[in-house]
């Protein structure tokens, strides 16, 4: 490609120089004053013939024939202007030698033998006819002018064939110099192609490793706020458990106070089969006692309204079980969700001593009543006394107090049931507390375990922060090394590339590194393996213009 260009610039220059020669020649022809028929015969084959090779020239047409239509047009443009010539003379004779001189600009030796053997054509014809013999070679030899166009003609030829094997070499040092250079380019652009990836894969790694540190050192704040919440939830179920405890010491005083309930409804039953049985024997003395019989049954009915409110506040004790009960259940619901939220259950440990308050209340309240129902029953006992001289007479009315003495015994099983029931809620609840005291116990266990996980997690942490700032402050180190291949890469090796020291953002101390001689290891090795990687592309072989 490049023997073909450099064909097409020596094809231009002699292009103009042909043109020159027709322009030269007319220029001539004018100044002596030739015929007109001559001049315009000059003009017209002159100007087709250096058409003809300007078109072939700059058409492309034929490029590598136009060195031989060269020598034709020079020699024909020599022909005219010594044949147009009324009183030619030697030196326009020696065009001959100059076209065969001008010729060996093709450093080709093809073109030279052509113009040659015209020049040898133009001698022949102009020595053999009289008039240019005379003109041109008067006391010359054709055989001694043969004989120098041949010498000149084979030496300038040989010379060319020389210069074109010496040209060929060049091109061919040139080509293989230009191959080495544009494949060192190539290397250098795919080296600065991989420092530029390389640059901003390491900026992006610095940046996600800097980010990781952030998050990291967070992660270790958030874990040691964490551990410190952790300790103050463990304390805060300490407290609890202690309140849970106390609650259940009040659970324990309402079990005691309930079973002495029990004991008393039990007395009070007994009391009141025992006076029946009194009744029962006296009932023939109570005949004449209707008076103190009819105050026995007032006595009587003031004992069941009593035993009415006996049996409403057995009722709301009851009822206090009930809510106690689910309250427990809330409480352990509660106690299940302790923690930090575990304030709930001081409410409703709360509500569980207002309740056991309540229960203490009532009970007093059935005592004093009870008591009451007793010394009602002393005082009927005292009017049966008093009305025992009258039993016989009052036969009928000792049945019906006896009918009144059984309902007042129903009444006090009644109560001995309710205080029964009341009783095994209150055992109920306590089995509940202790259910609830042991899952507390079981959670402060957990919590205290979940805590010493959390202390070893925030330990591990703590490591790994440490761990990954020190990542950050090495990735300076590679950011080094990028920057100095990338320097020699670009051929500037007066850069002063000093290593930078790595700044943590998230706080940590900034030290400077010497680049590891592991980590050069690696960058060379990846360096030779890219040049390993660039094909080696043949060596072409010079074009040669013949």
């Amino acid at each position: 490609m490049e023997n073909y260009r450099i064909l097409q610039r020596r094809n231009k220059l002699f292009v103009k120089i042909i043109w020159g020669m027709v322009a030269l020649g007319v220029l001539t022809d004018i100044m002596i004053q030739v015929d007109s028929k001559v001049l315009y015969t000059l003009i017209i084959v002159g100007g087709i013939c250096c058409s003809i090779a300007t078109y072939m020239t700059y058409a492309n047409k034929g490029t590598r024939y136009v060195m031989f239509v060269i020598p034709v047009i020079t020699s024909l443009l020599t022909f005219l202007l010594i044949y147009h010539d009324p009183d030619p003379i030697v030196s326009t004779y020696l065009l001959v030698y100059v076209s065969i001189g001008i010729m060996t600009l093709y450093s080709n030796y093809k073109p030279i033998i052509l113009s040659g053997l015209l020049g040898m054509g133009i001698t022949i014809y102009f020595f053999n006819v009289p008039f240019y013999h005379d003109k041109l070679f008067p006391r010359e030899s054709l055989s001694y002018l043969l004989l120098f166009l041949a010498f000149l003609t084979v030496a300038l030829a040989f010379a060319a064939r020389f210069s074109e094997r010496l040209q060929k070499d060049v091109l061919s040092q040139q080509q293989d110099t230009m191959e080495a250079k544009r494949r060192s380019d190539e290397l250098l652009s795919k080296l600065q192609a991989s420092l530029d990836v390389l640059g901003r894969l390491s900026t992006q790694l610095r940046e996600n490793v800097t980010v990781t540190g952030s998050i990291s050192k967070e992660i270790t704040t958030t874990f040691g706020s964490v551990s410190s919440t952790l300790e103050r939830q463990t304390l805060g179920l300490q407290s609890t458990t202690q309140s849970v405890q106390e609650v259940g010491g009040a659970v324990e005083v309402t079990a005691e106070i309930s079973a002495r309930l029990q004991e008393l409804s039990s007395d009070m039953l007994h009391n009141t089969e025992a006076a029946g049985a009194k009744m029962n024997a006296l009932s023939v003395h109570i005949q004449h006692l209707q008076q103190i019989i009819t105050d026995t049954v007032t006595q009587m009915q003031k004992l069941r309204d009593q035993n009415e409110q006996v049996s409403q506040i057995v009722d709301t004790i009851h009822g206090i079980s009930a809510q106690t009960n689910l309250l427990a259940m809330n409480a352990a619901i509660e106690a299940a969700h302790a923690g930090e939220h575990g304030k709930g259950f001081a409410v409703v440990s709360l509500e569980i001593r207002k309740l056991a308050e309540n229960s203490q209340q009532a009970t007093q309240r059935i005592n004093d009543i009870l008591a009451d129902v007793i010394g009602q029953i002393n005082n009927v006992a005292e009017q049966i006394t008093l009305g025992s001289t009258a039993v016989h007479s009052g036969q009928e009315e000792a049945q019906e107090v006896q009918s009144y003495m059984g309902k007042v015994s129903d009444n006090a099983r009644t109560v001995n049931e309710h205080s029964g029931e009341v009783d095994r809620s209150v055992r109920q609840m306590q089995d509940q507390y202790t259910s609830i005291m042991t899952e507390i116990m079981e959670l402060a266990e957990s919590t205290e375990h979940n805590m010493s996980a959390a202390q070893q997690i925030l330990a591990g942490i703590e490591a790994q922060d440490s761990k990954i700032h020190e990542i950050v402050r090495h990735y300076q180190d590679l950011d080094n090394l990028i920057l100095t291949l990338s320097a020699t890469a670009a051929g500037d090796t007066t850069q002063d590339i000093t290593p930078q020291p790595a700044t943590v953002s998230s706080g940590s101390t900034s030290e400077s590194h010497e680049p590891s001689s592991s980590s050069t290891n690696r960058e060379a090795k990846t360096i030779q393996d890219q040049e390993a990687s660039v094909p080696a592309e043949p060596t072409k072989e010079p074009v040669s213009v013949g």
